[in-house]
């Protein structure tokens, strides 16, 4: 955080205190909405900058002399070290197939060499239109981080070839820093779920052994959720919950199809709720009308995450059978000027002609004050 202060000093000035503690804060205007700062200090808290920073700068700049063996560059790391007591060839080695995995060195039978910048070989507007487009993804697109990463690469570029960075043409609706760190979960809990491995998942009140099944994303707030077996039965919770993930052995593939299959049937009737309630899965219907605004039933259909558009002779109608018809809310009460909850065995009507009192007699109270 010291760092983050260091490089950010308006997210110390509009700081919050809440509860005897400050919370730093980086102020979002909807003009930069393009910029994703905690994307771009993602690395300050892993990285160490006294050690870690030193080290991987020389043995990068090792390999851009020329093509170096393990070896080889252990020596040239081991010239800049302080600590004889390290084992510098296991901490290099380690480093040195990292970066051969995440693609930046290229293994050339006993020696490593950087990877070719195909940055390089585009074509001054091919540059161009890749900074405009990686923009657009890094705030619009998940995962974020990747995409910002990629856009300062490609920005970068174009300073080294002298030339102006276009201006910003897009601005983000929703804040792209929400949830930047969950990635980095996700990313981990992605590789145990191709390996079809366990999981040890740290979260504020202790430790949970699990088999994480799948991922999911809510769209409309940005919030990631893992699908997983433990020992009480499937479950789903949200990424930003957890702190840390270490790895589990792998299960045999009956056990893994058992805990999938499982997990399919909990949570086929739900988007991002672990909510069941007593009984069978609930059926919701609404009516809708988009005459007054034709356009918005094409959005409405794209935001439809669970059930479909029916077309009858009387008209046309949104179903969905559902584990928690309260996860509906959200997307009813957005279209709510087009369309009518049906009753049934739920109390989403009800609920929804509450919530819409709630906002009117609000914007009413805003209104009153602005007036006085």
């Amino acid at each position: 955080m010291k760092l983050i202060r260091a490089l950010f000093p308006d997210s110390d000035q509009a700081a919050l205190w809440r509860d005897g503690r400050k919370y730093p804060r980086f102020v979002r205007t909807y003009e930069g909405s393009g910029e994703n700062r905690m994307a771009d200090s993602y690395l300050l808290h892993a990285l160490d900058t006294e050690t870690d920073l030193p080290e991987l700068l020389i043995l990068l700049g090792a390999l851009a002399a020329s093509p170096r063996t393990l070896e080889q560059l252990r020596r040239s790391a081991e010239l800049h070290c302080d600590d004889e007591e390290a084992d510098g060839y296991s901490r290099v080695r380690r480093r040195i197939l990292e970066l051969e995995q995440y693609g930046y060195l290229q293994r050339q039978g006993r020696t490593f060499a950087l990877a070719h910048d195909w940055l390089r070989q585009l074509e001054n507007e091919e540059l161009e239109a890749l900074v405009q487009f990686v923009r657009f993804a890094a705030g619009t697109a998940y995962p974020r981080v990747a995409a910002s990463f990629l856009r300062r690469s490609a920005e970068r570029e174009m300073h080294r070839r002298g030339l102006a960075l276009p201006a910003q043409s897009l601005l983000l609706r929703h804040n792209v820093s929400a949830c930047v760190f969950d990635e980095d979960i996700v990313w981990q809990l992605q590789e145990l779920i191709a390996a079809r491995r366990g999981a040890v998942i740290t979260m504020g009140r202790g430790s949970v052994e699990c088999l994480p099944i799948a991922l999911r994303i809510d769209m409309r707030l940005g919030r990631w959720y893992v699908l997983s077996m433990e020992q009480r039965g499937p479950v789903i919770r949200r990424v930003s919950g957890i702190r840390s993930v270490k790895q589990a052995p792998a299960v045999p593939p009956e056990q893994w199809q058992e805990a999938q299959q499982a997990v399919t049937d909990r949570f086929a009737r739900c988007g991002c709720s672990g909510a069941m309630p007593a009984g069978e899965p609930v059926l919701v219907r609404a009516r809708l009308n988009f005459s007054s605004a034709p356009g918005l039933q094409n959005q409405f259909a794209r935001e439809i995450r669970l059930g479909r558009i029916v077309e009858r002779e009387d008209g046309i109608y949104y179903e969905a059978e559902v584990n928690d018809p309260l996860e509906l809310l959200p997307l009813l009460r957005s279209y709510a000027p087009w369309l009518r909850v049906l009753p049934g065995a739920h109390t989403l009507d009800q609920r929804l002609r509450e919530d819409l009192l709630l906002m009117r007699q609000a914007a009413e109270g805003a209104r009153n004050e602005t007036i006085q």
